[in-house]
C-alpha cells in the first residue's frame, strides 16, 4: 500500500506555486525565469552540530572553494547562506572566502527553515532568471530544498558528508540533480 505522507498547508501552496509557476513559463517559451544552475552545498566541516563555528578543519575547506568554483562547478552569480541564528553561522563562514574572492556578497535573508520561500524565490523572482545560483545550507534541509526546486527523489543528505555539491539544471522541463564531489582536501571522496 502506497504511503501518503501529509504536508502542511504552507508547504504545499509554496510547491505548488513553484511546479505551476516553473510550467507556465515553460509553456509560454520563458524557461529563463529560474536560474540557469542551483547548486546546492551544506557547510563546512563543524565540530559538533550545535558548534556555532566551523571547525578548523571547516575553515580549510571554506578557504579552498574558490578553487572549485574556478576550475570543476561555474562560478556563481549569486551565493546565498542561511542567516546566522543562535546555533550556527556556518553556512556563511563556508561561503565568505569565495564571496570575497569573487567581490561579491552574500545574501543572507532566509533562513533555516525558509528553504521553501527561498525555492519559490529562485523559481519566479526574475533577479535570478539565466543565473548561476550557490545555496549554502544545513543538511537536515538539503533533500526538503531539492524537492520545493522540482527534483524528484532527492536522497537524504548524510550527516557526515561535507564535500559533495548537488548541481539542479533543468532539461526538458525537468528538474535533474547531478552530485559532484569537491575534491578540495586530503580524505575527500
Amino acid at each position: 500500500m502506497d504511503r501518503v505522507r501529509n504536508v502542511g498547508r504552507r508547504e504545499f501552496i509554496v510547491v505548488a506555486g513553484s511546479v505551476l509557476t516553473r510550467a507556465a513559463a515553460l509553456a509560454a517559451g520563458t524557461g529563463a525565469s529560474g536560474p540557469s544552475v542551483i547548486m546546492l552545498m551544506r557547510h563546512a566541516e563543524d565540530v559538533g552540530e550545535n558548534d556555532f563555528n566551523l571547525s578548523p578543519r571547516g575553515y580549510e575547506r571554506a578557504k579552498a572553494l574558490p578553487k572549485l568554483f574556478a576550475s570543476r562547478l561555474p562560478k556563481p552569480d549569486v551565493i546565498i547562506a542561511t542567516r546566522a541564528s543562535k546555533s550556527s553561522n556556518r553556512p556563511m563562514e563556508t561561503v565568505e572566502p569565495l564571496a570575497r574572492e569573487l567581490g561579491m556578497s552574500i545574501d543572507n535573508r532566509f533562513r533555516d527553515d525558509d528553504f521553501e520561500i527561498l525555492a519559490h524565490d529562485l523559481l519566479t523572482d526574475q533577479r535570478y532568471a539565466g543565473k548561476v545560483v550557490l545555496v549554502c545550507w544545513h543538511h537536515g534541509k538539503m533533500r526538503k530544498l531539492a524537492k520545493a526546486l522540482g527534483v524528484g527523489g532527492a536522497p537524504d543528505w548524510p550527516v557526515t558528508q561535507f564535500d559533495h555539491v548537488w548541481v539542479i539544471e533543468t532539461k526538458g522541463g525537468r528538474a535533474e540533480l547531478k552530485d559532484v564531489h569537491e575534491k578540495l582536501l586530503d580524505g575527500d571522496r
